[in-house]
C-alpha cells in the first residue's frame, strides 16, 4: 500500500457524503475498521531516570539508613519493562492499521466496477434528474448572478439557480470519485483512449459534433460555467447521446460498436500493403 493509495481510498470515503453516493459495505466497513484502529491511542509510561533514583539513594545513605540498592534498581528494571512492553504494542498497533489500510484498498480496487455502476453512476443520474427539474423551472430566465438578487423574479427561480451551481458541484465530486477509483484499480481503457465514450454512449449524436474524426472533446462542446454545462447536459439536445458513467469496459464495447468495422478494415489494408510490399522485386541500384 502506497501513501497515494492511502490518500485515493480517503478521498473516496470523505466524498461520498458531498457527492451523495454510497460504497459497498464491505469496503465501508474495512476503512471503518483502518479508522477504529487508528484512533487507539497507548498511554505512555511515567519516565523514571536513573539519577533522581541514585539521589535518592544518595538521601537514605546521608540518613543512616541502609544503602539497599534493590529497591531503586527493581523500579528501574520495571520502567524499563513498561517502556519495551509500549514499543511492542505500538508495533503491533502499526502493523495492525496497516494490514486493515491493505485490506480497504484491496477491496476498494477488487470493487472498482461495482463502485462505478452501482454507486456513482446512480448518484450520477439522480443529480441529471435533480438538474432537469431546475431546467424546468429556469426556463425562459438567465444564469446571470444577478438573478438571485432580482425581487421581480419568483423564489422558486432563484432557489432553483441555487439548487443547479449545488448539483454542478456535486456532479464534480462524483466525476472526481471516477477518477479516483480508476487510478485506484490502475485502469486504462484499451480502444477508448480519447475518451469519446467518457460521458456519452452516443456521443456522435451530439449537436456540434459529426461523430467523425478526433474527438474534439467536452470542452469544446459544452458550456463553460458550472450551471451552464449543467443545463447543456440535461438538454433534449443532448438526451440523444445518451449521457452516461460508465466502468472502461463499457466505454470499450461501444468504442468498438461505433469504430470496430473501420479499425479491421485499416488492419487488412495494411496487412495486404505489407504482403504486397514483401512480393515486390527487390530492384539493385
Amino acid at each position: 500500500m502506497s501513501t497515494a493509495q492511502l490518500s485515493m481510498v480517503r478521498s473516496l470515503i470523505d466524498s461520498s457524503g458531498p457527492g451523495g453516493y454510497e460504497l459497498p459495505k464491505e469496503l465501508a466497513a474495512a476503512w471503518s475498521t483502518y479508522t477504529a484502529l487508528t484512533a487507539v491511542t497507548l498511554e505512555p509510561p511515567a519516565p523514571v531516570f536513573l539519577e533522581t533514583l541514585a539521589e535518592e539513594l544518595v538521601a537514605r545513605v546521608a540518613a543512616d539508613k541502609p544503602a539497599d540498592v534493590r529497591k531503586p534498581a527493581g523500579v528501574l528494571q520495571d520502567a524499563a519493562a513498561a517502556q519495551e512492553l509500549h514499543r511492542q504494542q505500538a508495533l503491533i498497533l502499526a502493523k495492525a492499521a496497516e494490514l486493515a489500510v491493505d485490506r480497504a484498498v484491496g477491496v476498494a480496487i477488487g470493487a472498482a466496477d461495482e463502485i462505478i455502476e452501482h454507486c456513482l453512476a446512480p448518484a450520477l443520474a439522480d443529480v441529471f434528474d435533480q438538474a432537469r427539474g431546475c431546467a424546468e423551472l429556469l426556463a425562459g430566465h438567465g444564469l446571470e448572478p444577478a438573478l438571485l438578487l432580482d425581487a421581480q423574479v419568483p423564489q422558486e427561480v432563484r432557489d432553483a439557480y441555487q439548487r443547479l451551481g449545488a448539483l454542478a458541484d456535486r456532479r464534480s465530486i462524483i466525476w472526481s470519485a471516477y477518477d479516483r477509483i480508476n487510478r485506484l484499480a490502475g485502469r486504462e481503457p484499451e480502444h477508448d483512449v480519447n475518451g469519446e465514450f467518457l460521458h456519452f454512449e452516443m456521443p456522435a449524436k451530439l449537436p456540434g459534433w459529426s461523430g467523425t474524426g478526433l474527438w474534439r472533446g467536452l470542452d469544446r462542446l459544452a458550456p463553460e460555467a458550472p450551471a451552464g454545462r449543467m443545463l447543456w447536459f440535461v438538454s433534449p439536445e443532448v438526451a440523444a447521446a445518451r449521457p452516461w458513467m460508465a466502468t472502461f469496459e463499457q466505454r470499450d464495447e461501444a468504442w468498438l460498436r461505433v469504430h470496430g468495422e473501420a479499425r479491421e478494415q485499416q488492419r487488412a489494408a495494411a496487412a495486404l500493403a505489407q504482403h504486397v510490399a514483401g512480393r515486390a522485386p527487390v530492384i539493385m541500384l
